[in-house]
């Protein structure tokens, strides 16, 4: 971190002025959407330019081993792997934390522990990208627990605070949805950047080619050649370290 120049030499952030931003690659949490894909939008020429964070719910392993198997394979060093919503499978978390009103169910985050870990593990997962929370209720501890039990470098839910760290999982609520054009999207997302308090920024971007994030990178540079497009680990690394 400190040779990429994120890190000064006492080990805080070297922010220079920065606002560091993710895209979530989504949405892959259908093996249509997976497999369809495959060679229309990760063999994108373009692919390998900026870092993309490419967002696969791990499950569809169960459905198209191959897609998943053939894009780490010819993934480059810039395209990085994390779950989909939200994680192993959709569901919203909050309602298998007890009590569980609906149903009157015991608590289920032990049983969705279990079942994500295999997962997590076989595909060589650490984050999971977005944690839809919808209408159920946020994260408690042991709902922040249980995820951190099988991912471990961090989560993106959507009711919590801007960030935080749980122990040591980076916690980072969830954002803006950009799917316009690049030069649009551009706009949106540097027009966003200016309102928030923080220098971190996470955006959701549905079925976007890598030609066009290298198209919305470069429009934003143009706008602020301070708005820099992170890694996965490098960003989830500098929230841990805030």
């Amino acid at each position: 971190m400190q040779k990429k120049g994120y890190l000064n030499a006492d080990g805080k952030i070297d922010y220079k002025g920065r606002n560091f931003v993710i895209f979530y690659v989504g949405d892959y949490d259908a093996s249509s959407w997976v497999s369809q894909t495959t060679p229309t939008l990760w063999d994108d020429p373009n692919r390998g330019k900026v870092p993309m964070m490419w967002c696969i719910s791990p499950v569809l392993a169960e459905r198209v081993p191959m897609a998943l198997d053939y894009r780490r394979e010819s993934a480059t060093p810039n395209d990085y792997f994390a779950a989909a919503d939200n994680g192993a499978g959709y569901l919203m978390p909050g309602m298998l934390q007890a009590p569980r009103p609906l149903s009157g169910l015991p608590d289920g985050l032990n049983a969705r522990v279990a079942h994500n870990k295999p997962y997590y593990k076989q595909w060589g997962l650490t984050i999971t990208g977005f944690i839809i929370d919808g209408r159920a209720p946020p994260l408690n501890q042991k709902g922040l627990d249980a995820y951190a039990a099988f991912s471990p470098n961090g989560i993106v839910p959507q009711k919590v605070p801007l960030t935080s760290l749980h122990g040591e999982m980076p916690v980072m609520r969830s954002d803006a949805d950009v799917n316009e054009d690049p030069v649009t999207a551009a706009r949106i997302i540097y027009d966003r950047i200016q309102k928030r308090k923080i220098p971190f920024h996470w955006f959701r971007n549905i079925l976007k080619s890598p030609s066009w994030y290298v198209q919305v990178v470069a429009e934003l540079k143009k706008l602020d050649p301070k708005i820099e497009l992170l890694t996965a680990p490098d960003f989830l690394s500098c929230i841990a370290l805030i």
